[in-house]
């Protein structure tokens, strides 16, 4: 039932925003919830799939929420500061293409340390 209701945000969420994050305790179902969607999934705490992402950058930002597919989730978003200047520079690429990046983490990115881009205007928090 909570999951139905977070799915109808985070959809009304990606028609107006091309990210969204969506915060909650750890194992509280956002992983789960957020692979229901479809599209590539990376772990940000796991080095591999940090590498992985690095290198499918490009090819995945250009794939996201397109033709049927879901958009890019980045779990643990607050474990990967780096990431937040490339999704600026994905997101102002393509200012008019919602819904392509979905951030999973445990604190909202306002609150991260030692991240300086907010993202602002350019993502929705659900918590």
């Amino acid at each position: 039932m909570i999951a139905r209701a977070v799915l109808r945000v985070l959809e009304e969420r990606f028609e107006h925003y091309p990210a969204v994050v969506l915060v909650g305790p750890r194992q509280s179902g956002k992983t789960t919830l957020a692979r229901s969607l479809g599209g590539a999934y990376f772990d940000l705490e796991s080095e591999a799939d940090r590498t992985r992402l690095d290198v499918e950058w490009e090819r995945q930002v250009g794939v996201a929420a397109r033709d049927g597919a879901g958009p890019l989730v980045l779990d643990e978003a607050q474990s990967w500061p780096e990431l937040f200047p490339r999704l600026r520079g994905a997101i102002d690429a393509d200012r008019g293409r919602n819904g392509r990046f979905l951030l999973l983490g445990s604190i909202a990115p306002s609150r991260m340390q030692n991240v300086a881009e907010s993202l602002a205007g350019r993502l929705a928090i659900v918590v």
